[in-house]
C-alpha cells in the first residue's frame, strides 16, 4: 500500500500534531503572500501568539528576503532561505520546503537556525571559555618560567687553581670546589676516598691480608 494511502487514514491526527508541535515551522500562504494559517512553531519563532491570518508575509521578513521574493515574482520555491525579523531585534533563518495546490502554498522549514540572541549567547560562552583557557595558559607559562629560573647549571670555562683546586667566581673570590658546585647547580656531595688517595694517605691500613694473618698467628 502506498504511503499516501496509509497517511489518509491519519490525516486528522497528523494535522493536530503539526499544528501544535513546536519544532517544525509550518505556514500557508495565499498566492498574494498573505498568511492563511500558521502553526504554533511559526508563531513561537516570531514571538507572536495572536492570530496571524491575513498578515502579509513580507511584513515579517528582513529586507534581503523581501528582495528575493521580488526577484521570484512573489513566489517561494524549494530551497529558498527566508530571514524573519522579530520585535526583539533578532532574526531567524529557515530553509523552505514548498507544497503547492490550486490556491495556496504550504511552507515547511527543513532547518531552523539559531537566533541572533542565541548566537550571541553561544559566542559569549565561547569567549568566556577562551578567556579561561588563556588565563590557564598564562598561569602555566609563568610556572614554566619560574621553574626554568630555578634550574641551576654550569657552563663556560671555570678558573680553577692548579694546586688547591679552588674555583674563582665572577666576583674574583676563590671558592672551595664543593661549595661552588653546590651553589651553582643542583648537585650535592657525599665523601669517599679514591684508591690512589687511600694508598697515599692510609697505606698503613692497606696491608697485605696474608701479612696481617701471619702477624696474628705470631
Amino acid at each position: 500500500m502506498a504511503d499516501n494511502e496509509i497517511l489518509k487514514d491519519f490525516t486528522g491526527g497528523l494535522a493536530r500534531y503539526l499544528s501544535e508541535q513546536t519544532t517544525v515551522i509550518m505556514f500557508a500562504l495565499n498566492i498574494d503572500g498573505s498568511i492563511v494559517w500558521a502553526n504554533e512553531a511559526f508563531k513561537r519563532m516570531l514571538g507572536r501568539h495572536m492570530p496571524m491570518e491575513g498578515l502579509d508575509i513580507r511584513d515579517l521578513l528582513a529586507p534581503e528576503s523581501i528582495a528575493i521574493l521580488g526577484e521570484a515574482g512573489g513566489r517561494i520555491i524549494d530551497g529558498t532561505k527566508l530571514i524573519f525579523s522579530t520585535d526583539k531585534q533578532s532574526s531567524h533563518i529557515i530553509t523552505c520546503k514548498v507544497i503547492l495546490n490550486d490556491h495556496n502554498m504550504l511552507i515547511l522549514s527543513e532547518h531552523i537556525m539559531a537566533t541572533e540572541t542565541e548566537v550571541m549567547k553561544h559566542m559569549t560562552a565561547m569567549n568566556n571559555e577562551l578567556s579561561n583557557l588563556s588565563r590557564e595558559l598564562h598561569r602555566k607559562n609563568l610556572s614554566l618560567q619560574q621553574a626554568m629560573a630555578e634550574i641551576k647549571f654550569l657552563k663556560g670555562l671555570l678558573p680553577i687553581c692548579m694546586h688547591c683546586k679552588k674555583i674563582r667566581d665572577d666576583k674574583g673570590y676563590w671558592n672551595n670546589i664543593e661549595a661552588y658546585i653546590t651553589k651553582h647547580s643542583d648537585a650535592s656531595f657525599s665523601h669517599a676516598i679514591c684508591d690512589d688517595c687511600a694508598k697515599k694517605f692510609y697505606s698503613e691500613y692497606l696491608e697485605d691480608p696474608n701479612k696481617v694473618e701471619d702477624n696474628e698467628e705470631q
